[in-house]
């Protein structure tokens, strides 16, 4: 809870749950939210033992992700011209992924993971190429993830609303893993 804290000064957990490592459990789990919002986080403790047989624990969250989630909906507005756009970033990445982290330098080191990226469309913008025209605007852009478009129509049910999914991975160079 103390690496989570200082790697985000300022914010108000609330911690829900903790796991310890135990039997199947490779990793201590601690299960958090942030005062007066839903959104609930994931960190996890990583042991890696060292040659000399010490062992080294890093925290590794998916906070950051909540922290960049509002400007990367924004950067796919933009590139893409979607009515609405949801980005949800939940990969778990290390001590170095805290509250000073932005967009552009996850963009630029191709650090970025590839997260789940909801995109709306409105009825005029539907047509048959729009997901290969969106693909290709993201894919040039160089923002990785898995894209779900849906028509924003409402007198259809939700199941009539999905239109189709595509991937965009990250470069191979610079791929995280």
């Amino acid at each position: 809870m103390h690496t989570v804290e200082n790697k985000y000064p300022g914010v108000s957990f609330i911690w829900h749950s903790f796991a310890p490592r135990f039997g199947i459990q490779s990793s201590a789990e601690l299960i958090f939210g942030v005062q007066g919002q839903t959104g609930r986080y994931t960190a996890r403790v990583e042991a890696e033992r060292m040659e000399d047989g010490t062992e080294l624990r890093r925290v590794v969250d998916n906070y950051y992700g909540a922290r960049i989630s509002a400007e990367l909906e924004k950067r796919v507005r933009a590139v893409t011209g979607a009515a609405a756009v949801q980005a949800r970033i939940t990969s778990l990445r290390g001590i170095e992924f805290d509250g000073t982290i932005t967009l552009q330098e996850l963009l630029t080191s191709g650090r970025l993971p590839e997260s789940v990226i909801v995109l709306t469309a409105s009825p005029e913008q539907m047509k048959k190429t729009l997901p290969d025209e969106w693909r290709t605007q993201l894919t040039s852009a160089g923002i990785p993830g898995f894209y779900q478009i849906y028509i924003n129509c409402k007198t259809a049910s939700p199941d009539q609303m999905y239109c189709g999914s595509f991937r965009v991975p990250a470069p191979e160079s610079r791929r995280m893993g």
